[in-house]
Formats: C-alpha cells, sequence, structure tokens
C-alpha cells in the first residue's frame, strides 16, 4: 500500500510540477526508468507501454528497455516480441548486449532466422538512396581525425584542424544541398543509422571551435522544422547550447555536459548556471529531471541540487 501512496506521488509531481504535458511520451518513460533503476520493472513495464500510444522520434530505444524489463522477469517470449519491435525500427541484432540468458532459447534462434528478412523490410520503409548519400560523407568526415596517420607529426595541429575545418563546412553543405532534395535527415527518412551519421557531422559544429553560426543559421531552422514535425526531440538543441556556453567559459543551462575528475576518476557534471531551476530548463525541452539522468549514468550530482521531495519519498519505500 505504502508503495503504490507513493508511486502516485510520483506520477501527480510529474503531471502538476512540470512541463511534461507538452510531452506525454517522455513523461511516461521517465516514470518508466526511474521504476527500472529501483528495479520495479512490472511497474515500469506499465508506463513503457503508456508511452509507446503516443508517436517519438527516439521511440524505437524505449523497445528495448521494455525488452530487458520482461528478461528481468524471465518472460523469454515477450521479451523477443519487444526486441522484435526493436529490431524492425532499425536497430542491429549485435546492439543486443545484455540478454544472453535468452540466447539459447527457441525464441531468440527464431529471431535470428527471420533477422535477415526484418533487415530488408525496414530498408525498405526509409530512403536508402539518402542514407547512402549520408554515409558515403563519414570517411571525408574522419580524413584528419584519424591520429593514426599524423601520429608522427608529420604537419601540426593548427595546420591539421584548419583543413578539418573546411571539412566539417564541406560536409554540413553537402547535408544541406541533400536536404533541398529529400528534407532534413531524420529517423522517418534515413533511419537510425542515418540519424547517428548525421549528428556526429553536426556534432563537429558544436561550441566555438571555429565559425559556425554561418552553418547554424541555415541548418537550425530545417532542424526546427523537423521537431515541429516531431521527427527530431525536442531537447535535440540543449547538448549544442551547453557545450557553446562551455566552450565560452560559460555555466551550462540544462546539465547535459560531464567531465572526469582526474583524481578520483568521477563522472561530474560541467559547472550549472542555476542548479535550482535546472530541473525546470530540462523539462521544458523533454529532457529528464537531473535526479534520474545522474542515476542512469552514474554521475555524481552537483553540489547544491536538491532532490525533488516525491523522488527522495520513493527512495524510502
Amino acid at each position: 500500500m505504502k508503495f503504490y501512496y507513493l508511486f502516485f506521488i510520483l506520477l501527480f509531481s510529474f503531471k502538476g510540477y512540470c512541463q511534461y504535458e507538452k510531452y506525454p511520451f517522455y513523461k511516461y518513460v521517465y516514470i518508466a526508468e526511474y521504476l527500472k533503476l529501483d528495479s520495479n520493472y512490472k511497474e515500469a513495464i506499465k508506463y513503457y507501454k503508456k508511452a509507446f500510444r503516443y508517436d517519438a522520434p527516439d521511440k524505437w530505444q524505449y523497445y528495448y528497455e521494455t525488452a530487458t524489463c520482461y528478461n528481468k522477469l524471465n518472460k523469454k517470449y515477450i521479451t523477443i516480441r519487444y526486441l522484435q519491435k526493436y529490431i524492425n525500427s532499425g536497430a542491429r541484432l549485435n546492439w543486443i548486449t545484455d540478454t544472453n540468458n535468452i540466447k539459447d532459447s527457441y525464441y531468440w534462434k527464431r529471431l535470428v532466422k527471420r533477422y535477415d528478412k526484418m533487415r530488408s523490410n525496414y530498408y525498405k520503409k526509409i530512403n536508402i538512396d539518402y542514407l547512402c548519400e549520408i554515409s558515403a560523407l563519414y570517411g571525408f568526415d574522419q580524413l584528419s581525425r584519424d591520429r593514426y596517420y599524423f601520429s608522427k607529426k608529420i604537419i601540426s595541429d593548427t595546420i591539421l584542424w584548419s583543413v578539418q575545418a573546411k571539412i566539417d563546412k564541406s560536409v554540413i553543405k553537402k547535408i544541406i544541398i541533400l536536404s533541398k532534395k529529400y528534407e532534413w535527415p531524420t529517423v522517418r527518412n534515413v533511419g537510425i543509422e542515418g540519424v547517428s551519421y548525421l549528428d556526429l557531422y553536426t556534432w563537429h559544429h558544436r561550441g566555438n571551435k571555429y565559425d559556425t553560426d554561418t552553418i547554424w543559421k541555415q541548418i537550425k531552422p530545417l532542424i526546427n522544422k523537423e521537431i515541429e514535425r516531431g521527427n527530431i526531440p525536442p531537447y535535440y538543441f540543449a547538448y549544442f547550447e551547453d557545450t557553446k556556453l562551455i566552450y565560452n567559459e560559460k555555466k551550462q543551462k540544462y546539465g547535459t555536459q560531464t567531465t572526469l575528475k582526474k583524481e578520483g576518476k568521477i563522472v561530474c557534471f560541467e559547472p550549472i548556471e542555476n542548479i535550482e531551476l535546472v530541473d525546470k530548463y530540462r523539462e521544458e525541452v523533454g529532457l529528464e529531471p537531473l535526479y534520474i539522468y545522474s542515476r542512469k549514468q552514474n554521475i555524481k550530482l552537483p553540489d547544491g541540487y536538491i532532490i525533488p521531495d516525491y523522488l527522495k519519498n520513493l527512495d524510502k519505500k
């Protein structure tokens, strides 16, 4: 009885305390994640399923989280069902890493047997030509980042990164040209792998390593359009905003960036501008409360952060 009373507090708090009514998918997912962290797998599954009533561009990864919950409950058949949803959304078989206890089962062997066909069907759903054009840019993007070829210091880092800056701009300009032909790349048209390449290319324009303002003026409206359509997560720009603040020797806003303290090898958050409002800022863009994020990633909470009362009460159950 105590658990359900406290759980009601958690649900009520997510509903009344924050902005998650704008993002019902993320509201339910974060409740599920909190419950999963406390090994409440049955309750977590209920809220993952509630989340699946809504659409989201990163929905695919939570099929895997749901599968791992069922696996913890030793429900092999339903575990495989959600792994199948995961694969049908574009995930590869070798991404499934922590379900070894089912890999001798009949259901797993049947999934492996059907994998190639599932993969083929997935590629029919996306624009394979667009995916190929985006992935083909990867080698060019990594050209001067491969430290092996420059390990003997044949050329200086200054020249190296000057060349890389030009390469990075060329890659993004190529993406802009492709987007005029196909629209901006999202999971809907280039799939998970295409977006992973794109995220790498755009991430190279974070902060102020070199002049990126011109590039962002061109691509930000395209990305915002897809965020409004629900094709890119609402929290997309939070990581870039925090990184730019840190590069400019300012404190981050959303708490997305971390650092490693050498003396203790402890992962900590980079300094946060307003620790009292950080959860509010995160909620406005669909990120989970900092406390849940820190537990998932095993990051030390920053000094001055106060765990919300409803979460502290649940920890005492």
